[in-house]
């Protein structure tokens, strides 16, 4: 599904529920965004726009009374959940989402966060933010640029050695593969333009560094990318690409 937002002073953001489409964006507001995932969905992928219609038409055929927005679930996967239940991935994630936000406040206050069925993720985590003496700016920190014509929703936004740094929790499945390959160009571009936003918000004489949480379905196991400045900055040029593609293809 697209998301919209309102694009406020300084920076700021508000999420529009009830805008869905790009026609009704464009009737909202003249400061009406897509966000920035929205966005990135124009990036090309051939093997991943070819397995995602494959997967959907299997999955039509095999649950003839689901609708289009419960298929569209599925092509995704399920997981299972630690409660014994096998739930759907984007559910999952977002549940995992959120006991990281709460292990993460709980953090800022000084105080220690339980988790009912995440406990060993979130102890990862907790120990990250405790090794890095990193300091709580916010969590699902809303922004947007009016210039771009796009804002996204920050998972973290933290302060180590003095400078804001962001961080971006993904879940995936590593197979038989190492944890750390699990990062993708997508992720450093979502993160790139929401650090350029910060940057430019805080007005800040540097570019905050980004990371990727890569954190494991599976079992209690996360990998933190740092990405390179290059790799930032490259990314972010080809984000600009996109973005300018999608806002004259939907005329925002």
């Amino acid at each position: 599904m697209s998301h919209y937002y309102e694009i406020l002073p300084n920076f700021e953001a508000k999420f529009l529920e009830e805008v869905t489409t790009g026609p009704q964006a464009r009737k909202h507001s003249s400061v009406c965004a897509a966000s920035v995932t929205t966005k990135l969905k124009y990036e090309p992928n051939e093997f991943l726009e070819r397995w995602a219609k494959k997967q959907c038409i299997k999955l039509s055929r095999e649950n003839p009374g689901k609708t289009e927005d419960e298929i569209l679930d599925l092509a995704w996967g399920v997981r299972e959940h630690p409660n014994g239940t096998t739930v759907p991935s984007s559910d999952f994630g977002t549940e995992l989402h959120k006991e990281f936000e709460n292990a993460t406040m709980a953090y800022h206050q000084g105080l220690n966060y339980r988790s009912k069925w995440f406990q060993e993720w979130t102890d990862l985590w907790v120990d990250w933010l405790s090794k890095h003496k990193a300091e709580v700016e916010g969590v699902e920190l809303l922004v947007g640029d009016a210039t771009r014509r796009t804002a996204g929703a920050i998972d973290q936004l933290l302060s180590i050695d003095g400078k804001m740094v962001l961080a971006d929790f993904k879940t995936r499945v590593a197979g038989g593969s190492a944890l750390s390959s699990k990062h993708y160009s997508k992720d450093c571009m979502q993160l790139a333009v929401e650090a350029d936003i910060v940057r430019m918000k805080y007005n800040l004489d540097y570019m905050p560094r980004i990371y990727t949480i890569i954190v494991e379905c599976t079992k209690p196991d996360m990998y933190v990318k740092l990405w390179t400045l290059p790799a930032q900055e490259k990314w972010l040029a080809k984000f600009d690409v996109i973005n300018d593609f999608y806002n004259k293809l939907n005329d925002l």
